[in-house]
This record gives C-alpha cells, sequence and structure tokens, in this order.
C-alpha cells in the first residue's frame, strides 16, 4: 500500500486529450534484449522492474525516429516517454501476475472491462484522486483473488500504469 499513493500522485499531473500516438511501436522497437531485460526484471520483482532504466535516450530517440513521432514538440516527447514508461510497466506487472499468481491477461483485461476502471470517466477521476484509485484497486483486488501486501502495491502499479498509459498515449 506504501506504492499506493506516490505511483497514483504522478497521474494527478495529467490531463486532457490531444493527438493519438501509438505506445506499442515504440516499445516494439526497443532492442529484444532489452526487452528480455526487462521482462525479467518484471517476471522477478514488480520492484526490480519499476527501478529499471534500461533503454538509454539513444535508445528511445530511435524508438520516435521508428514510429514516425515528431521530436520538435516538448509536450509531445514528454507524453511519449511517460506512455513508453506506463505500458512498460502496465506490461511488466502483467507479466508478474501471470508468474506469480497464475493471472493471465485475459483474466486480467476481463476484469478490467468490468470494473469502473472501464468507464473513461472514472478512469480519469481515478488519475487524480487517491481515494478513489486506492478504492478501484481493492475492487480490482477482490475479484482476481489478491490479498496480500505484495499484491495489492502490484496491482496499483499495474493500476497506476494502465492510466498513465492512457492518458499519455492520447498526447503524443
Amino acid at each position: 500500500m506504501k506504492r499506493l499513493i506516490p505511483l497514483i500522485a504522478v497521474l494527478a499531473v495529467l490531463a486532457g486529450p490531444a493527438a493519438a500516438g501509438d505506445v506499442r511501436c515504440l516499445m516494439e522497437h526497443l532492442p529484444a534484449e532489452k526487452r528480455a531485460e526487462v521482462e525479467a526484471l518484471y517476471a522477478r520483482s514488480v520492484d526490480e522492474g519499476l527501478a529499471s532504466s534500461l533503454y538509454s535516450e539513444a535508445d528511445f530517440e530511435a524508438m520516435l525516429a521508428a514510429c514516425k513521432v515528431a521530436t520538435d514538440d516538448e509536450t509531445r516527447l514528454t507524453a511519449a516517454a511517460q506512455a513508453l514508461a506506463g505500458y512498460e510497466a502496465e506490461t511488466g506487472v502483467a507479466l508478474w501476475l501471470k508468474t506469480n499468481r497464475d493471472i493471465d491477461d485475459h483474466t486480467l483485461q476481463g476484469v478490467w472491462s468490468a470494473s469502473r476502471l472501464a468507464d473513461p470517466t472514472v478512469a480519469e477521476a481515478a488519475s487524480g484522486d487517491e481515494a478513489l484509485a486506492a478504492t478501484l484497486v481493492f475492487e480490482l483486488a477482490a475479484k482476481l483473488g489478491l490479498e496480500d501486501q505484495e499484491d495489492l502495491g502490484n496491482l496499483a502499479a499495474y493500476v497506476s500504469a494502465r492510466l498513465l498509459r492512457q492518458t499519455s498515449e492520447r498526447k503524443f
């Protein structure tokens, strides 16, 4: 739970729609060996994955170029970086849940889709409301059968990352 508030607080600075980017394109252009290293870190420990920074500025610039993301707008570059960080954490935590709790992506997506987080208005509100976000994490945890502190913290990281990705991806 101690990670829940700082992770969700990051989302408070994000707002408003803009042109949509494709963060999956960015991640697909991360060198395969670095992508595998990130996945291995998350499979072992969400904390290790979140603490990692395995790609360089040159890697990021190459990803942007490959995906034809304009680099002349600092706001869009920041949004692309935030979307990439969110996507990396989102998919990393999903991998951890599959590896360590036998919760596959299909189950995770189904629970998300059936939750209040599927409503864009609620998701946007949760981005700026720590109490609401915490309540939604507990609702998801109950549906997934997750109870211990590590699971709740990791699920909070997933929710924060997914909301960060969704919000930022619209801005680049």
